[in-house]
């Protein structure tokens, strides 16, 4: 990640707090989506829960929650 670049940006993460789709399976599908564009290589590391939490002022159960699925599904 570059300076002056937020966490959030260099994960290109857009959460929608209106959307019925809940934020752990939006932060899911937009990590997930990004990995099968190749926009997230294998090897780059992503942040840290805590980190990509506080950057979205989320909680980080939710993103570890997106993050264990995306583990258990073989895309981390």
């Amino acid at each position: 990640m570059g300076r002056g670049r937020s966490v959030a940006e260099a994960v290109a993460v857009k959460l929608d707090t209106a959307s019925p789709i809940p934020l752990f399976h939006q932060l899911y599908l937009s990590i997930r989506d990004r990995v099968i564009g190749g926009t997230l290589r294998a090897g780059l590391r992503i942040p840290s829960s805590r980190r990509l939490a506080a950057e979205l002022r989320i909680s980080r159960n939710t993103v570890v929650s997106a993050y264990e699925q995306l583990f258990a599904e073989g895309y981390l």
